[in-house]
C-alpha cells in the first residue's frame, strides 16, 4: 500500500502543479492584455509635455466669440465722426481648437478630464451662444443710459407693460420761428428738448433759401408789376433732457428777405432771435427714481447674461465631465470584454486537451466554443459601445465636425473615480450653497426686480401729465433802411438818397441789446378722464410681478428638492458600488475554483462557463455603478454649486457699468 500511497501523492501533487501552471499562464496573458492597452497611452504621454495640475484655473473663454466690443473707444469732440460708424463686429471664429486638430492629424488623443474641460469651454458652441448673450447686454445697457427701454437678453423678463408708454421727461409739440424756439407762452414751452425719455443732446440745423416771381394785381399798392422775392433762412437748436424729468433748449434763427419794391422801410430786411426754454415734468415723468428705472433694468441685463453665463457654463461642464466619465466606463468595459474573451479562449483550450485525455466528452467542445463566440460577441459590443462614447464626447469639443475629427480615436487617460473617505456635508449647508449660488434662481431674482421696477413706473404714468415752463427770447431786425431827402411815404424815386446802412451784424447786436424781449412762464396739464389704458397697463404689472415671485419660490423649491434627492443617490450609488466589488471579488474566486476543479477532471465545462458569465456580469455591474458614482458625484456638486470650484474654472470678472465702459 505504501507504494501506491506515494504514486497517488505524486499524480495529485502533479496536478496541482498543472492547475497552477494554468491559472498562473491565464494571469499572464490578463496581465499581457491590459498593458498593451495601456502602453499606446504611456507613450502618448511620453511624448507630449506633462499635463497641467488639476488644480490649474481654467478660465471659461470661447474662441468663436469676440474678446470685447470697441464702441466705448470711438468718438470725441476732437474726432466725432466716429459716432456715426456702424459697430464692425466681427465674424465668430469656427475653427477647431488646435490641441483637437493635432491629435485628430496623429489619429489618436488622449485626454484626461481637466484637458477636456478646457477644449469644451473653449469650443462649445452652447458655450459661445451664451458668450454672445453676454455681449448682448452691453448695448442693451448703454441704449438705458440714452433714455432707450431695456430690451433685455434670452429668457430675461421685460413686462409688455412696459411698452405702452415712455419712460423720461417728456415735452409738448408745436413752436414758432420753425421749429427753433425754445419755447414760449403761447407755445406751452413745447420748443423745449427732451420729451420721450431721450437722455442724449442733440443738435439741429436748418437752412433754406428760395428765390420767387410773382404778378401783382395791384402795381400800386406795392410799387411794381411783378414781384421778385429772395428768402434765405437759418437756423441752430441745442438741447438735452435729464432723468429729473428736466429739459432745456437753446435755439438761433435767422432769416433775411429782399423784394423789389419800394414799399419798405428795410430793404434787404433780416430778422433774428435768440431763445432759451427750461421745462420740467411735475407728476408724470417728474421722478428721477422712475426715470432711471430703466437704466437699472439695462444693469440688470448685464446681471442676468452673467448668470445665463453662469448657468450654460456650469451645465455644459457637467455634461461634458459626465459624458468623459461614460467613456472611460466604455473603456473599462472593453477591457473587462478582453478579458472574459480571453478566459473563454482558455477554457476552450482547456477542454479541448482534457477531451484528448479522455476526461471529457467530445459534446464540452462545443459547449466550450459557443460560450466562446458569445464572449466575442460582448467584446465587439463593449468596442461599439466605447467609439458610440467618444463620438458624443467630440460634440463638446469640436466646432466643426470635419472628417479628421470623425477619424479621430479619443482615449481616456483618466481612470473613474473612487468614492473618498470624507463625509457628505449636511443637507442644510449643501441647500444653502445651492441657494445662493444657482445661476436659475439669480436670474429669477432679477425677473423679479425688472417686475418691480415695471410697477414702479407704471404707478407713476397713471398720474396726469403737470409741466411748468419758461422761456426768454430775444429779437433784433435790422436791414438797408430807406434815406428819403423829403418826408414823404413810399420816398419818390428822384428823392432817394443813400440807404442806410444794417445787416446781419446790426441784428445781432439789437438781440444781445435786449431791445425787444419775450418771456414767459406756464403750465401744461393733461389729465386722461377714464385713463383706461394706463390702468390696464398698471394692473398687468402688478399681476406679473406676483407670477415671477411664484416662479421664484418654484424655482427655489425644485432646487432644494433636487439636492437633497443627489446627497440622497450618491449615498446609495456608493453602497452599490461597495456591494458590486464585493460580488466581483467573490464571483473571480468562485471562477478560479470551477477552473481547478475542471483541470483536475472534478468539474464540468458547464460550471466554469456558468462562472466566467456570472463574474463578466459582475465585473460589468461593477463599472456602471462606479460610473454612477461619478455621474452623482458631478449632479451633486452642480446642483450644490461647487461644480466649477472643484474642477478650477474661472469665469473671469462679472459684467458691471465700470467693466463695460459707457458710449461718448
Amino acid at each position: 500500500m505504501a507504494p501506491g500511497v506515494r504514486m497517488v501523492s505524486k499524480q495529485s501533487l502533479w496536478n496541482a502543479m498543472t492547475q497552477n501552471r494554468l491559472v498562473q499562464l491565464l494571469e499572464l496573458r490578463v496581465a499581457l492584455a491590459a498593458l498593451a492597452l495601456l502602453l499606446p497611452a504611456a507613450a502618448q504621454q511620453a511624448a507630449k509635455p506633462a499635463q497641467a495640475a488639476p488644480s490649474t484655473t481654467i478660465f471659461a473663454s470661447n474662441t468663436a466669440v469676440p474678446k470685447r466690443l470697441d464702441l466705448t473707444n470711438r468718438g470725441n469732440w476732437w474726432n466725432p465722426w466716429q459716432r456715426y460708424a456702424p459697430a464692425g463686429v466681427a465674424y465668430p471664429d469656427l475653427r477647431n481648437p488646435a490641441a483637437l486638430e493635432r491629435g485628430a492629424a496623429s489619429g489618436t488623443l488622449y485626454l484626461s478630464l481637466q484637458q477636456v474641460l478646457r477644449m469644451a469651454l473653449a469650443a462649445d458652441l452652447d458655450i459661445a451662444d451664451a458668450s454672445y448673450q453676454q455681449l448682448l447686454a452691453r448695448p442693451d445697457f448703454w441704449r438705458t443710459e440714452a433714455g432707450g427701454t431695456a430690451r433685455g437678453v434670452a429668457g430675461e423678463s421685460i413686462s409688455t407693460a412696459l411698452f405702452s408708454g415712455a419712460i423720461g421727461a417728456s415735452g409738448g409739440g408745436g413752436s414758432s420761428n420753425n421749429g427753433t424756439s425754445a419755447g414760449s407762452v403761447g407755445g406751452g414751452g413745447s420748443g423745449v428738448h427732451g420729451g420721450n425719455g431721450g437722455y442724449d443732446p442733440s443738435f439741429n440745423f436748418t437752412f433754406a433759401d428760395e428765390h420767387s416771381r410773382t404778378p401783382l394785381a395791384n402795381p400800386i399798392l406795392f410799387g411794381t408789376a411783378e414781384q421778385i422775392l429772395n428768402q434765405t433762412f437759418g437756423a441752430a437748436s441745442f438741447g438735452q433732457g435729464f432723468t429729473t424729468g428736466t429739459g432745456y433748449s437753446i435755439s438761433f434763427a435767422s432769416f433775411r428777405q429782399y423784394q423789389n419794391s419800394n414799399q419798405l422801410f428795410l430793404n434787404p430786411q433780416i430778422s433774428s432771435d435768440v431763445s432759451i426754454g427750461v421745462q420740467q415734468q411735475l407728476l408724470n415723468g417728474g421722478s428721477r427714481s422712475v426715470n432711471r428705472a430703466g437704466m437699472v433694468m439695462g444693469q440688470n441685463s448685464l446681471k442676468y447674461a452673467d448668470a445665463f453665463y453662469k448657468l450654460q457654463v456650469t451645465n455644459i461642464v457637467a455634461q461634458a465631465a459626465t459624458q468623459y466619465w461614460a467613456l472611460a466606463a466604455a473603456q473599462r468595459g472593453v477591457e473587462i470584454a478582453q478579458a472574459s474573451a480571453m478566459h473563454a479562449q482558455q477554457t476552450l483550450d482547456n477542454t479541448k486537451d482534457l477531451i484528448a485525455q479522455g476526461k471529457s466528452p467530445a459534446a464540452d467542445q462545443v459547449t466550450a466554443q459557443s460560450a466562446l463566440g458569445a464572449s466575442q460577441q460582448a467584446l465587439v459590443q463593449a468596442q461599439t459601445d466605447f467609439r458610440k462614447a467618444a463620438s458624443k464626447l467630440k460634440s463638446f469639443l469640436a466646432k466643426q465636425w470635419t472628417l479628421n475629427v470623425i477619424n479621430t480615436r479619443i482615449v481616456p487617460s483618466d481612470r473613474l473615480p473612487n468614492p473618498t473617505a470624507a463625509n457628505l456635508p449636511p443637507v442644510e449647508q449643501l441647500v444653502n450653497r445651492a441657494v445662493s449660488f444657482s445661476p436659475q434662481l439669480a436670474e429669477d431674482r432679477i425677473n423679479v426686480n425688472n417686475d418691480d421696477l415695471t410697477v414702479k413706473i407704471r404707478k407713476n404714468a397713471l398720474l396726469p401729465t403737470l409741466a411748468v415752463f419758461a422761456s426768454y427770447t430775444s429779437s433784433g431786425v435790422s436791414g438797408l433802411g430807406v434815406n428819403c431827402s423829403v418826408n414823404a411815404f413810399p420816398c419818390p424815386p428822384n428823392d432817394l438818397l443813400a440807404p442806410l446802412p444794417g445787416g446781419f451784424g446790426p441784428s445781432l447786436g439789437k438781440i444781445f441789446g435786449y431791445s425787444a424781449p419775450d418771456y414767459g412762464v406756464g403750465f401744461q396739464l393733461s389729465i386722461p378722464v377714464w385713463n383706461r389704458i394706463n390702468r390696464a397697463d398698471e394692473a398687468t404689472a402688478e399681476i406679473q410681478a406676483a407670477q415671477s415671485r411664484v416662479d421664484l419660490q418654484k424655482d427655489q423649491n425644485t432646487v432644494t428638492e433636487q439636492v437633497n434627492e443627489d446627497r440622497i443617490d450618491l449615498e446609495g450609488q456608493a453602497a452599490k458600488l461597495q456591494a458590486a466589488r464585493q460580488q466581483a471579488a467573490a464571483l473571480q474566486s468562485a471562477l478560479q475554483d470551477a477552473q481547478t476543479k475542471y483541470t483536475l477532471g472534478k468539474g464540468t465545462v458547464t460550471d466554469v462557463i456558468t462562472a466566467q458569465v456570472a463574474l463578466l456580469g459582475a465585473q460589468q455591474s461593477e463599472v456602471g455603478a462606479q460610473q454612477a458614482y461619478a455621474t452623482a458625484a458631478i449632479a451633486l456638486a452642480k446642483d450644490s454649486g461647487t461644480l466649477l470650484d472643484e474642477y478650477h474654472i474661472s469665469l473671469g470678472k462679472p459684467l458691471s457699468p465700470q467693466s463695460v465702459g459707457r458710449l461718448h
